[in-house]
This record gives C-alpha cells, sequence and structure tokens, in this order.
C-alpha cells in the first residue's frame, strides 16, 4: 500500500472524542471525554486526508500506575478510520505525541493497548508491562499496559 498525503492538525477534545467514539465504541453508547482531556497540557492531534479527520491521538500527563513516581505520560484514544489504516498516519500521531511528552519532561509513555494493536504500539519502541485483561464493554477484546521510556 502506498503512503497517502495527510495533514496533521491540533484538535479540541470534543473534536477527538467524536472520532474515538466512531472507532473505539463502534457499537456502543457514545463515550465522554476523558477527565484528562480538557487539562491545559493535554495535546489532541489528527490527521486530515482532503480535510477529513481520518485519525487521532491524544497524550496527557498520567502517573503510571506501577510506578507512580516517574513523570508519565499517557498516549490514549488512538483510532484510525479502516480505511486509512497501515498507511503511517497513526505512527505520525503517535511520534508526535511521544514528542510533546519529552518536551513537558516526561520520562515515560504508557498506554492501554488492545491485544490487536500490540504489532503497532512495538513498532514504536512499546513494551507489554503486565498481564492481559479484559473490559467489561469489550466483552471479546484482550487489554495490556504498554509503556516506553523516554530520553
Amino acid at each position: 500500500m502506498t503512503a497517502c498525503q495527510f495533514e496533521t492538525r491540533t484538535l479540541t477534545a470534543y473534536e477527538a472524542q467524536q472520532l474515538r467514539d466512531d472507532i473505539l465504541r463502534a457499537g456502543l453508547p457514545p463515550g465522554s471525554v476523558y477527565r484528562t482531556d480538557l487539562a491545559a497540557d493535554t495535546l489532541h492531534v489528527g490527521a486530515f486526508v482532503d480535510n477529513a479527520l481520518v485519525a487521532v491521538a491524544t497524550v496527557c500527563s498520567e502517573l503510571f500506575p506501577e510506578e507512580p513516581e516517574r513523570p508519565a505520560w499517557r498516549l490514549r484514544g488512538m483510532a484510525t478510520r479502516p480505511a486509512w489504516q497501515g498507511q503511517g498516519l497513526g505512527s505520525q500521531l503517535a511520534r508526535r505525541c511521544i514528542s510533546h511528552a519529552t518536551d513537558h519532561g516526561g520520562n515515560l509513555i504508557w498506554c492501554t493497548a488492545r491485544a490487536s494493536a500490540f504489532p503497532f504500539y512495538r513498532a514504536l519502541g512499546f513494551e507489554v508491562c503486565g498481564p492481559s485483561f479484559r473490559r467489561s464493554e469489550y466483552d471479546r477484546e484482550w487489554f495490556a499496559k504498554m509503556m516506553r521510556e523516554l530520553p
């Protein structure tokens, strides 16, 4: 598949939430913005193709539960419309979020990932850290925490 041309832009929490709901909560009632979505240092970024929002990512300052003494950032709400997956949009957004976390003094970044997304996060330098688990609203999917050290 050839890489597509896209533009990245910052978003509001509400713009990010709409695409997150469409992709991550398909078939479920709409979610709400995350509690950290409105923090001043939270970054929401989107990838646009022909001015249409097709992928989103959010990064926020949030302690890593297993190492609460370290300055940590959480990558969350990564979602890409299926027709645009595998074309580098999510990776570009994740790298922008990782840079934001580093620029704001984080020394680790973490996420809760679906098992199907483990290869994506591993390609970005994340490692699974802890056992897999299920979430009640996603009864057919497995999740795990993943983390990456930052420079």
